[in-house]
């Protein structure tokens, strides 16, 4: 019994010590790192030619420094019909722990399927990041009358 105490006494000292580094947390790491909610903004069914509500994402700093976003941009086959209300991201220093906010409002073009990726380049070791954007155009005979 006496031998296991003294090796716990001695591992304690040694972790006190430093003599193994520290131990982090990936929250702790001292790198920006990203985490976007939603990954994806589906706009569902939308009439063409008319905007949809906003929709929102959180860009939010899980990492240990701070992160600091360049840009935000759409791209993509249908990028036209994808539009930024508000950009609250680009040109900021995010703190860890803190947050920013994008929104985007979708207004179809034509009758299909429609496709676009919103592209976020900032700091981060894997940057840049992407939030798919999608909805559909239909025609407004398909609404039904309210």
């Amino acid at each position: 019994m006496a031998s296991a105490s003294l090796a716990h006494l001695l591992l304690l000292m040694v972790f006190a010590s430093g003599l193994l580094g520290s131990f982090r947390s990936p929250l702790q790491t001292q790198t920006p790192s990203v985490q976007l909610k939603p990954a994806t903004l589906n706009f569902g069914k939308q009439v063409v030619k008319k905007a949809s509500l906003a929709k929102r994402i959180t860009v939010t700093n899980v990492g240990g420094a701070p992160l600091y976003v360049n840009s935000a941009t759409i791209s993509g086959d249908n990028w036209k019909d994808f539009t930024f209300i508000k950009d609250g991201c680009s040109g900021k220093q995010i703190a860890p722990g803190k947050s920013c906010l994008i929104t985007v409002k979708f207004t179809p073009a034509r009758i299909e399927d429609r496709n676009a990726t919103l592209v976020l380049t900032d700091n981060a070791p894997d940057s840049p990041q992407n939030v798919s954007l999608t909805g559909t155009g239909i025609n407004s005979i398909d609404v039904p009358p309210f």
